[in-house]
């Protein structure tokens, strides 16, 4: 049976997590790679990382306050989206208003998986090593917190101002382009 590979994306605050968790995953049938040890000196970044998670069977994401504002981890998660690899995040601390912080575009890309509370790096490495050796995808050990009721009525309520107005526009630009038929 060849062997899962793994993708951890992570900010380089929380490397060491990262290191510790790839080592435990590679002594198991999981063969890991991130950008601060797979990517030489001179070689093209880009190119590497984008080679690495394109070959890779799943997206290790080390969720924190950190890694949600690095550049390089929001393209990761964003690539890994659009070639349809599984993202398999893991957050850091237990902050209760995280979830309703995050960024729309995180609370987007999240809303669908499911994410693993980091306990310490041999626990968490063995919850990925069960879920997935055993083909499971349904990381169920946390169920995050859904957007906060208000954001979610700004969001619904924006889209509705939206559609409003883009129907508004029609009908006007329908109305203005009758006026103007001459028979």
């Amino acid at each position: 049976m060849p062997k899962s590979k793994i993708f951890i994306s992570h900010s380089t605050v929380d490397r060491d997590i990262a290191l510790d968790i790839s080592k435990l995953l590679d002594g198991s049938s999981i063969e890991t790679w991130f950008a601060s040890e797979g990517v030489d000196l001179g070689s093209n970044f880009a190119e590497k990382i984008t080679e690495a998670l394109s070959s890779s069977d799943y997206l290790l994401l080390i969720l924190s306050p950190s890694s949600i504002s690095s550049p390089h981890v929001k393209r990761e998660v964003s690539l890994a989206i659009d070639r349809n690899i599984p993202i398999l995040p893991i957050l850091l601390g237990q902050r209760e208003d995280f979830f309703a912080t995050l960024p729309q575009e995180w609370n987007y890309w999240l809303a669908v998986v499911q994410i693993i509370p980091f306990i310490d790096s041999v626990q968490t490495a063995q919850i990925i090593t069960d879920r997935v050796l055993s083909g499971r995808n349904d990381f169920s050990t946390f169920q995050k917190k859904s957007i906060a009721p208000s954001r979610s009525r700004l969001l619904v309520s924006s889209a509705m101002i939206a559609f409003i107005g883009f129907a508004l526009f029609l009908f006007l630009s329908n109305d203005k382009n009758e006026g103007n038929i001459s028979v």
